[in-house]
């Protein structure tokens, strides 16, 4: 497998979490608002939700970029965003009409099925980074080479 092509996912997938993240804390008094969109969770759970997600986010973003625990990393990324897209669309299957706030605000434009779509190629970058077997500039190499040299016997 490309190493380049496994490097460029999780690029791609990292700065997306991270850039999510950011835009959440820049936003931090919409964070209960947000959870409340989805009409599932309201009052004090929807803040204790919506102030964990950011940190989450950010902390996901960072392991996938720097390749630290990336399968555990992926596999999070994967059920988090598959998480958001079955309430996104419970929520359009309701016929309800909310915001995104995917990136700290609320959107201009209510969700739609194009929202719901647009997850779909992260949930796949996320599942292909599961079975992707590539060390290229990842620190998951570095702690496991290590891990290697000191359980060697002299």
């Amino acid at each position: 497998m490309s190493h380049l092509l496994v490097l460029t996912a999780r690029l791609t997938l990292g700065f997306v979490w991270i850039m999510a993240a950011c835009a959440k804390f820049a936003n931090w008094n919409q964070r209960r608002d947000a959870v409340e969109e989805f009409g599932i969770l309201s009052g004090r759970p929807a803040s204790v939700i919506g102030s964990l997600l950011p940190a989450a986010e950010l902390v996901l973003g960072l392991l996938i970029l720097t390749g630290t625990f990336r399968t555990v990393a992926a596999v999070a990324s994967a059920v988090l965003l598959g998480c958001f897209t079955v309430l996104m669309a419970v929520g359009l299957l309701r016929g309800r009409s909310f915001s995104c706030y995917c990136f700290g605000r609320p959107s201009a434009t209510p969700v739609s099925w194009a929202t719901v779509a647009r997850n779909l190629p992260l949930i796949l970058l996320a599942v292909f980074l599961v079975v992707a077997r590539s060390d290229y500039l990842a620190l998951d190499h570095l702690r496991v080479a290590g891990a290697a040299q000191v359980t060697e016997p002299p």
